[in-house]
């Protein structure tokens, strides 16, 4: 009788007892450097789950309709059919004559490098092509995977939990299934973008300026990386990237000519200058699947019933006011010499700032993430993990389709992002590297 007792009153101690922070704290300790965690087969075994569970996912891809990679093939067969791919007409009636008139081509809009390079995948068949691109992009996936895992220095980690995380990225992440499901050509960029940094880590910076050049030539967004470069006077990188763009410019001129070259930049004039837009240009700022601050300023000023005339000049306005607000911070940030936290900064940057972020282009996200979550361990500071599991569930389950402004949802919580990785940096007392 004594002993049940005795236990009722350890139990109800125990329910009483005051549960403080660093309680809290310890069980998390307990939790992230649990032995478990530690062993090999383990980590393999979860990481290969992860994989396994992404791969299966996969799968059905393998009979479904690619909404990009179609328009890259029929740039690159009418490069080799010497057809002008930025006329519309021209590029329509070659995409016609091989896929008939029913299917939707998308234009080719970006420049001829990456047409010239695929050129020869246009001499078999696109189903082969197809498969091709699938399966590149799946590798790259991975390749873009260690290459996060090699330039956070995943290895020297004592807490294997930060390696585990990166493949829970894998895991029904819809900006990256849907990268790979549309045959887009955002997971090559990336990859361009994570290797030219790897490079850069290693101080090789005539290698690492070849691949970061590429990646602008293949989208516009990695030249934030270049103006970053230049505000940080690394002057000798700036003119490496010059020496590579002229030798790419001489030899596609000198293997294709230059004709290409003449009519992308007169195709993106008159698109962006001029507004003379064809008809493939839809109004992409509208679309709900569009996360960028200005797709947000022009669908929040429909919203309001207010003149879209006005969102170029207020987009620029507050860029330059936020210029102003936050001057300081930018000038700390310059002279910060992390390459992680910089990287992570300038890939929210380049979602945030860039005319068009399709929900797939978040896919971007994954060193920004693996790196906070590196830092939050590293760090003990476990509280933040309430507001990034809010980023975490945003960025990478959040359903794509849904009104204003809950269509906006992972460009609002990217931007509170920015803000908050910021503050636990200049929260720190020190500034050493994370």
């Amino acid at each position: 009788m004594a002993s049940v007792k005795s236990r009722k009153k350890g139990i109800l101690g125990f329910l009483l007892k005051k549960i403080s922070l660093s309680d809290i704290y310890q069980w998390i300790d307990k939790f992230i450097y649990w032995k478990l965690f530690q062993k090999r087969i383990v980590i393999w075994a979860i990481i290969l789950f992860f994989s396994l569970h992404f791969l299966i996912n996969l799968v059905p891809l393998t009979i479904d309709w690619d909404i990009d990679s179609p328009s890259y093939y029929i740039a690159a067969k009418g490069i080799r059919e010497r057809i002008n791919i930025y006329c519309e007409r021209e590029f329509q009636n070659l995409a016609d004559s091989i896929f008939g008139k029913s299917l939707i081509i998308l234009p080719y809009i970006y420049t001829p490098i990456l047409a010239q390079m695929i050129v020869f995948l246009s001499t078999i068949d696109y189903n082969q092509y197809f498969l091709i691109f699938l399966i590149t992009n799946t590798v790259l996936t991975f390749a873009c995977l260690y290459l996060i895992y090699y330039l956070l220095e995943l290895k020297k980690e004592k807490a294997k939990i930060t390696v585990l995380f990166l493949f829970a990225l894998l895991f029904n992440n819809i900006p990256l299934f849907l990268t790979i499901n549309y045959g887009q050509l955002n997971i090559l960029v990336f990859f361009f973008i994570l290797t030219s940094l790897a490079f850069d880590k290693k101080n090789k910076q005539f290698i690492s300026s070849a691949f970061l050049v590429l990646a602008v030539l293949m989208k516009m967004y990695p030249a934030l990386f270049m103006i970053y470069y230049a505000f940080k006077k690394r002057f000798k990188y700036i003119f490496y990237s010059i020496i590579y763009l002229i030798i790419i410019f001489s030899i596609s001129s000198l293997f294709f000519g230059i004709n290409y070259w003449t009519e992308f930049f007169k195709m993106s004039i008159q698109s962006f200058l001029y507004g003379v837009k064809p008809v493939f240009f839809f109004d992409f700022n509208t679309y709900i699947n569009n996360n960028s601050l200005n797709a947000f300023l022009t669908q929040l000023f429909i919203k309001f019933n207010i003149s879209r005339d006005l969102v170029t000049p207020i987009f620029f306005i507050l860029l330059l006011l936020l210029l102003v607000i936050f001057w300081k911070k930018i000038r700390l940030f310059l002279k910060i010499e992390n390459q992680n936290f910089s990287i992570s900064i300038l890939l929210l940057l380049c979602l945030i700032l860039s005319t068009i972020s399709w929900q797939h282009h978040y896919m971007i996200m994954l060193f920004p993430l693996a790196y906070f979550f590196k830092l939050i361990i590293n760090r003990r500071k476990y509280l933040y993990f309430v507001p990034f599991a809010s980023i975490f569930y945003f960025i990478q389950f959040y359903p794509r389709f849904s009104g204003f402004p809950f269509n906006q949802m992972k460009f609002l919580f990217t931007i509170f992002f920015l803000f908050l990785l910021f503050c636990f940096y200049i929260s720190e007392k020190k500034k050493t590297a994370f």
